[in-house]
């Protein structure tokens, strides 16, 4: 029976066998039909005779006789068995594919005459009867079902009608005004596999849900739902009643119509419809394709049948989940033919195809606003996208209802199967619908569980938000990550809505130009008013944004208590971090805070990465320190006032362990405390007025009280959180006292329990050394601050005297010394030493500063003086012999104690105190000792060599007052020469450079090279005179040690360096000099780009001096094979920071004179680099294609007008001794330079010649010039000064100023990245990484200039140059790739040789192809 011949005669025969399929015998004799029989249709059965018994009823009363019946219809109406009952006819069509003048046997195939409803009538019989209570006809129609799914799963196209209705099947019938009423309309949807498997699937499934539902119910659903798209019945029309309809009429209609089928039935139309309808078709409701997604006419179509397949399923699924109870009982063990498991699963589907369809709809509506210029995107209330909203709310609705019962701690979460599917589902819908545009609706349904709110400011509801999180607390152990996966989806919809109602305040907060004609103005530069704010909408938005934080906080809190479940606490942290801080940041930051300290690990990292803290944030850093990114740190005061200030202590202790329950800063844990103190310093240092004293003084009080009860523990053992909590204590409050001179009077001043002498045993016995350390800065801090020991005697000065007496320093310093005296003994403490050393560095610093200032004051005969002066020098000299200890934290602690007792903050070392003369050679006679001992041989210690030589060079710094004098003690007879030590010291410092610590750490050389600035730059005041050998001005021309000794400073480096150093055998020596010279330079260049007046000191003048002579060794240290990343690194920046040097030296000069040849250093610094790099030489290309005779005439012809004949690159490889490399561009060895010689070819390609120094900036990879301290010494600012040629005082801006030239670097830069020399590729690689940022971001610099590269390539892909023709071809190689036709200059195929040549016109993409393929 086919529906295309009489489709009357199908609906007839369809609902006859669905009846049969659907009857159950009554043995009661009720008179109600069975469940899924109409009235009719049961009486209709009942009529019917019999040949074996006396009716049909009682033929078939036996379960037995019935199954047989059923199997056979089964059998008569299966697809894939022989009759297929309502399947079409079977017809050879030909092949689309074809030609008509092929003649190929297979250019035919078989096509199924079917309009669909057929199919669609088979497939709702086969679902039918898969729920039937008797096994058998269960299993064979369920297989058959899965015969027929399975049998067209690869099929590429539907059965579709023949004739002209195969082509405009898909469009609606205007004439008729209807589609699907008349049987005879041909309604098939677009080709696809699920349609050649379903028939219609829209009226299958409108006819399943309408057996679930009952045809009553059904057709009162649909009842409001437009005609004009109703999808065609799969059995007969039931007429519709109206008002005018006869009561007999209406009798019969009724009779007529069908009683909901039973739940195993339903189970069966559940999971088909979410299965097969909704999961396998994703596009079922665009049927006619994205383009009809308009707001016409034909638009209604697809949206009108996702309305009717929505009401018939949410109405199907709200009968079985609509009450709260009801999923309590869902007692199976299995979800399998479970109704309510199964309704579940299809509100699920359905949500994912209606938020999908909703989400296009709202993307055509905004683009049809955009083009029309709608400006309120509310007006229309009835748009085409609000008419799902009701769907979806409903669905939300019946999901948050299923979810209630199991938020509550009072209701035991149910552990069978069943009910865990169930929930499980529901957690789908909820993110579902909050990852969709449904979320940003302006009804704001999903945060109301589905209703509308009846609040004005409906986004300030947080119903689902309390439903999710009391789940994610009480809900099962396996569907706890379901929670919290709702919860994360439905904070991204709260975080979408407040952004978009931050949007709109900010638009409106901002001043909009109004046009006023000036000329009526009689002054044009008076006050005008030119500014409109909508005041009324920025406050409603603000409005709702505060609203929704005062709703969340109780939420969240109650979440964030300890005695919640991990998921409930985490998905708090995540909350407050992500929603809650950018409206409200004290209050998120107290949550935060509280998490921090949490058990969960998860929790705490959440948590602190909302703070904003780090851990890897360094100690000594901590002043400096800023926050992540702007505006995210609350105000000081603020965060004081939450956190620190006590609220009523009774109420709290009450409420304790409740979900009312606050807590306050002393109920958090010990690492919860540590984070909150480390937050109120990040707050403090980021606030522009210093917080408020009253803030402070909260802070402060807070953090002394915590740190309190750790002195009755001095040496006891703690557990792992409090020593870390003492820590944050100590380094918080170090970085108080070092911002606030408030903090520092509120801490001299307290009559606390916790006093000074509290803060000096602890910085020697506590612990932690973190802890000591920081300690021992907060007492240091106290003491340099004098005029807060005399704010007492309402004084701004005191005398060194009474600030002894007032501190108390002499005590304590007494208390070091004699801690560091006993470290010779074998009965010291380690603990106790590393402390002492720290406190007593500290104090030693603190008395030599203050002495400074009372250098006018008679103080000889004071003997509490006199014991500071003696104790400062027993500090300095057992810390001096304790470098070389054996104890590796003793030995550290010394030797960086070393560094802070003999510390100044000037520009210029202050003048070294006599009575440290003894002392301080000692220690310097220790240091060489100890430099010597672990920087070669078998001690030797990388880091310990480290920490020496930067004691060494501020101790060399500090005593250059007392270098060549000798310090007579009469007492002991014995005589400390200083000047000695200091030169024994020095010769210990270079002795490091290729040292065995070197060949370890190759940083130790630029450590050495900047203890050699400090001591040759350590003083140079104006107008100083420094003594030179007798008659000698220049330098000699061999390296003179005698001389080198009696040279000041700042030039007995540097000739020590050039003259020697760099001259070595040793290949690691030799290498190891370019981190040396490179920080003199690098500091010379700081300082006069800092400051132009630094240009007239001493090292600067000596370095300009001899800065061609620089330059020269860096190029040669850079050509040396035997160079490592660093020291090739080292030159690149040494060579940019002497020309960032000349041209600020050059500036002062033109200043000063007025002259315009100032600039002339600079000038011949950059004609001498070029040629050596080879790209002032005009000769063409390498030089490596020269011959020898060729290559010495070059050279001849180059050299003849300058140096008596000898060329730039030639003089400086000479000087060293080694023969110029015959072959190599000017004379160097071009596999050496090839990356630098890429880099000067580029800049000059650019006409730039500055450029290439920031290409040589942006060069540099080695992780020493990352970190914190280098990074600032030695960056783009410093070293090429804020006026550099290149554009750029930062790598950032380097990059940005480069970004115009790109055009002609990319295929250069390609090209040497492909080099065939490694070490060329590999600096070049990181180059192009420096300047694109690699990745992604690389290739779309290339897709923007991928024309002219790809030319440029090609043309050098047949140069005459060998390594120019590897690198262009591995450059095309990657950038070609992926790349489409019209990518690569599109048009049309070239055939003839004659169009390769394009004039006048674009390269197309085959001339391009032809090329390379030539």
């Amino acid at each position: 029976v086919s529906s295309t011949n009489n489709d009357d005669a199908c609906s007839a025969v369809y609902d006859l066998l669905m009846d049969v399929l659907l009857y159950q015998p009554d043995g009661g004799g009720s008179s109600l039909p069975p469940p899924g029989l109409s009235q009719c249709g049961n009486e209709r059965l009942r009529s019917g005779t019999s040949n074996t018994a006396k009716s049909w009823v009682a033929e078939f009363a036996p379960q037995a006789r019935l199954r047989d019946l059923k199997l056979s219809i089964l059998d008569f109406v299966a697809p894939c068995r022989r009759w297929a009952l309502f399947v079409g006819d079977t017809v050879m069509e030909k092949d689309e594919g074809k030609d008509d003048d092929e003649e190929e046997p297979m250019a035919k195939r078989e096509v199924t005459r079917d309009n669909g409803l057929g199919t669609a009538r088979t497939v709702a019989l086969l679902v039918a009867a898969s729920g039937d209570i008797h096994p058998d006809v269960s299993e064979q129609a369920s297989s058959y079902l899965r015969a027929h799914m399975d049998s067209r799963r690869n099929v590429t196209g539907a059965s579709v009608p023949s004739g002209d209705n195969r082509d405009d099947a898909s469009k609606p019938n205007t004439e008729a005004g209807e589609i699907g009423q008349n049987k005879n309309d041909d309604v098939v949807p677009s080709s696809s596999p699920s349609h050649a498997l379903l028939g219609q699937p829209i009226a299958l499934a409108c006819a399943l849900l309408s057996l679930v539902l009952g045809d009553a119910v059904a057709v009162g659903i649909v009842r409001n739902l437009p005609a004009t798209t109703a999808p065609p019945t799969l059995g007969s029309q039931i007429p519709h009643l109206n008002e005018s309809t006869p009561v007999s009429t209406r009798s019969v209609v009724m009779s007529m119509k069908r009683r909901m089928v039973n739940d195993k039935i339903s189970a069966a139309i559940f999971n088909f419809v979410a299965c097969r309808v909704l999961d396998d078709e994703p596009r079922i409701f665009v049927l006619a394709g994205d383009a009809n997604l308009t707001k016409d006419a034909n638009s209604a179509a697809p949206l009108e049948l996702a309305k009717r397949i929505g009401s018939l399923a949410i109405a199907a699924v709200s009968n079985l989940l609509g009450s709260g109870g009801s999923i309590s009982s869902v007692g199976m063990a299995s979800s399998r033919a479970n109704p309510r498991v199964e309704s579940a699963r299809l509100l699920n589907s359905l949500c994912i195809r209606l938020s999908a369809f909703y989400d296009a709809m709202i993307s055509v509506e905004e683009e049809e606003e955009k083009k029309s210029n709608i400006r309120d995107k509310h007006a229309s209330s009835d748009t085409v996208a609000t008419q799902l909203h009701g769907l979806l709310s409903k669905a939300l609705a019946v999901s948050c209802l299923v979810l209630s019962g199991f938020s509550s701690p009072h209701t035991a979460g149910l552990s069978n199967q069943g009910s865990l599917d169930t929930r499980d589902f529901s957690y789908g819908v909820v993110c579902t619908l909050a990852r969709s545009q449904f979320a940003a609706s302006s009804t704001y349904t999903i945060f109301n569980r589905g209703e509308l709110s009846q609040s004005s400011s409906q986004v300030a509801s947080i119903a689902t938000a309390s439903l999710i999180f009391g789940c994610s607390a009480n809900d099962h152990e396996s569907l706890r990550p379901r929670a919290v996966a709702a919860l994360d989806a439905l904070l991204a919809a709260y975080c979408r809505v407040c952004d978009k109602e931050r949007a709109e305040m900010q638009s409106n907060e901002t001043s909009k130009d109004v046009e006023i004609d000036l000329s009526t103005v009689s002054n044009p530069w008076a006050e005008v008013n030119l500014t409109k704010n909508d005041e009324a909408a920025s406050k409603a938005a603000r409005s709702k944004l505060e609203g929704l934080s005062r709703s969340l906080l109780p939420l969240l809190w109650s979440a964030a208590q300890s005695n919640q479940p991990k998921a409930s606490r985490l998905a708090a942290a995540r909350w407050a971090s992500d929603l809650v801080k950018p409206i409200d940041r004290a209050n998120a930051c107290h949550i935060l805070c509280f998490l921090a300290g949490d058990v969960d690990p998860t929790a705490s990292s959440v948590a602190k990465e909302g703070l904003g803290i780090s851990e890897a944030l360094k100690d000594g850093n901590i002043v400096g320190q800023s926050s992540p990114s702007e505006n995210v740190l609350p105000d000081f005061h603020e965060l004081v006032t939450v956190l620190f200030e006590s609220k009523d202590k009774t109420h709290r202790n009450a409420t304790k362990l409740t979900s009312s329950w606050v807590p306050m800063y002393e109920d958090f844990s010990p690492r919860g405390q540590g984070a909150t103190l480390r937050l109120g310093l990040m707050c403090l240092l980021g606030d522009l007025y210093g917080g408020g004293d009253d803030a402070v003084e909260v802070y402060v009080s807070a953090i002394c009280s915590t740190i309190l009860p750790f002195k009755s523990h001095r040496g006891a053992a703690l557990g792992r959180e409090f020593v870390d909590l003492l820590d944050e204590c100590s380094i918080c409050l170090a970085g108080c006292l070092a911002t606030s001179r408030f903090a520092r009077v509120r801490i001299v001043s307290s009559s606390e329990k916790f006093t000074l002498e509290d803060i000096s045993n602890l910085a020697i016995s506590a612990n932690s050394s973190k802890a000591r350390r920081h300690l021992a800065k907060t007492l240091g801090l106290l003491y340099e601050d004098k005029k807060i020991w005399g704010q007492d005697n309402g004084v701004s000065s005191i005398s060194l005297g009474k600030w002894v007496e007032a501190c108390g320093i002499a005590r304590t310093m007494d208390v070091c010394a004699s801690k560091l005296n006993g470290m010779q003994s074998n009965l010291h403490m380690a603990g106790e030493i590393h402390g002492a050393a720290f406190l007593g560095s500290r104090c030693a610093r603190a008395f030599r500063l203050a002495a400074l200032g009372d250098a006018n004051t008679d103080i000889t005969d004071d003997a509490l003086i006199n014991k500071c002066w003696d104790s400062v020098c027993r500090i300095i000299s057992a810390m001096g012999s304790g470098t070389s200890n054996s104890d590796e934290v003793i030995g550290d602690a010394c030797s960086q104690g070393i560094s802070v007792a003999f510390s100044y903050d000037a520009v210029d070392s202050p003048v070294l105190d006599r009575r440290l003369y003894d002392c301080s050679a000692h220690a310097l006679s220790k240091l060489f000792d100890a430099l010597r001992k672990y920087g070669n041989g078998d001690h030797t210690d990388a880091m310990r060599t480290t920490s020496l030589a930067r004691a060494a060079g501020v101790a060399l710094a500090a005593s250059t007052s007392g270098a060549g004098t000798a310090a007579d003690n009469s007492a002991t007879g014995e005589t400390a020469a200083l000047g000695p030590a200091r030169l024994q010291c020095v010769e210990a410092l270079f002795a490091l450079l290729g040292s065995n610590a070197f060949r370890k750490d190759n940083e130790i050389s630029l450590v050495v090279g900047e203890a050699l600035v400090n001591y040759a730059d350590a003083y140079s005041p104006e107008g100083a005179v420094w003594t030179r050998p007798s008659g000698e001005q220049a330098w000699p021309e061999k390296y003179d040690e005698e001389f080198q000794a009696e040279l000041p400073p700042h030039e007995q480096v540097l000739y020590r360096l050039l003259r020697k150093e760099i001259k070595a055998s040793n290949p690691q020596k030799r290498t190891s000099c370019a981190p040396a010279m490179f920080a003199l330079v690098g500091h010379c260049s700081r300082l006069v780009n800092s400051n132009p007046s630094f240009k007239d000191r001493a090292l600067t003048l000596e370095v300009l001096k001899h800065l061609p002579e620089l330059q020269d060794s860096f190029v040669f240290l850079l050509a040396d094979p035997k160079s490592k990343q660093l020291s090739r690194e080292s030159c690149c920046l040494g060579l940019a920071a002497c020309r960032g040097l000349s041209v600020a030296a050059s500036l002062v000069d033109q200043a000063k004179t007025s002259s315009l040849d100032a600039p002339s250093q600079s000038h011949r610094l950059n004609e001498r680099l070029l040629k050596a790099f080879g790209q002032t030489s005009n000769f063409g290309g390498s030089a490596m294609q020269e011959t020898r005779e060729q290559e010495a005439a070059r050279r001849r012809q180059e050299n003849s007008d300058s140096n008596n004949g000898v060329g730039a690159a030639a003089m400086m490889m000479e000087d060293f001794g080694i023969d110029t490399e015959v072959g190599g561009t000017s004379g160097m060895g071009e596999a050496a330079l090839g990356a630098y010689r890429e880099m000067a070819g580029a800049a000059m390609s650019l006409d730039r010649p500055d450029v290439l120094y920031s290409l040589m900036l942006l060069s540099v990879t080695h992780t020493v010039w990352y970190t914190a301290g280098v990074r600032d010494r030695y960056n783009a600012t410093t070293l090429l000064g804020k006026e550099s040629a290149s554009g750029g005082v930062n790598t950032l801006e380097i990059k940005e100023a480069l970004r115009p030239h790109l055009a002609k670097l990319i295929p250069r830069l390609l090209r040497a990245c492909n080099d065939p020399n490694k070490q060329t590729r590999e600096q070049m690689s990181a180059l192009w990484t420096g300047i694109t940022g690699g990745g992604a971001e690389a290739r779309a610099v290339i897709t923007q200039h991928l024309l002219t590269t790809i030319d440029i390539l090609i043309q050098d892909g047949t140069s005459k140059l060998w390594r120019a023709r590897v690198g262009a071809c591995g450059a095309l190689a990657d950038v070609i790739v992926g790349r489409s036709w019209t990518e690569l200059g599109g048009g049309g195929a070239v055939i003839d040789d004659d169009e390769i040549v394009v004039e006048g016109k674009s390269t197309p993409a085959g001339v391009r192809l032809l090329q390379l393929w030539r």
